[in-house]
């Protein structure tokens, strides 16, 4: 039903998908990269809310039934995928009551994730923050190579580069990740888990419930 509406597209990073408070134009279904939802704090603050990759979708509001995005997406990690008008997207999920529940469910797998970030951001320590975003972008990557500066983690984390430069030194030396400039390859998740605390995890396990998508295994 929706194959014949989608086009296939290059997804740059730093692309905008959606701009907070504007229409949302299209829908996009990532097949690789990773879109980040940000809030926009003012005075040039951001702070993340959730990501996006192969496993979910953007336009969210559109199938709450709005149309008016609350949060600014952008491309974190370049990818491609498709999309299609959100008009059409729209149409569709009023015809098909079935889709519609489908779409839902996957929202409310993205709503547990951003939950469980607010959490995070709230009580965890800067280790534990960046283990369980090291972990989700590389449950959304192919490889196991991500291609993120430190400046770009200090401005997801909401932390001072110094600090993320600390802590990813720290796993390095746990032999958790290996650092080249401008990529972060992950080495052992079972380590970086265990660093990440009880703040990896029960998004994951909500969203597998939800939607029927795995995080990589730990082996």
């Amino acid at each position: 039903m929706l194959v014949p509406h989608l086009e296939a597209i290059d997804l740059p990073l730093r692309f905008t998908v959606e701009k907070v408070g504007k229409p949302v134009e299209h829908v996009y279904f990532p097949d690789a990269g990773m879109v980040s939802v940000v809030v926009d704090l003012g005075t040039n603050h951001q702070a993340e809310a959730g990501t996006i990759g192969w496993d979910l979708f953007t336009g969210h509001s559109v199938v709450m039934g709005g149309g008016v995005s609350l949060t600014t997406l952008y491309l974190q990690i370049a990818g491609n995928g498709r999309r299609m008008p959100a008009t059409v997207f729209a149409k569709l999920l009023q015809e098909d009551r079935e889709l519609h529940e489908c779409f839902l469910a996957a929202v409310e797998g993205f709503n547990a994730q951003a939950t469980y970030t607010i959490i995070t951001n709230s009580r965890g320590k800067l280790e534990e923050r960046l283990c369980r975003w090291l972990l989700m972008a590389h449950d959304r990557s192919e490889g196991d190579t991500l291609g993120i500066t430190h400046d770009l983690l200090s401005v997801m984390l909401g932390v001072r580069r110094a600090g993320v430069t600390t802590a990813l030194q720290h796993l390095e030396d746990s032999q958790a990740v290996k650092l080249v400039r401008g990529k972060i390859t992950i080495l052992d998740r079972g380590k970086l888990k265990g660093f990440a605390g009880p703040f990896y995890g029960p998004a994951e396990t909500a969203q597998a419930r939800l939607t029927g998508w795995q995080p990589k295994p730990f082996g």
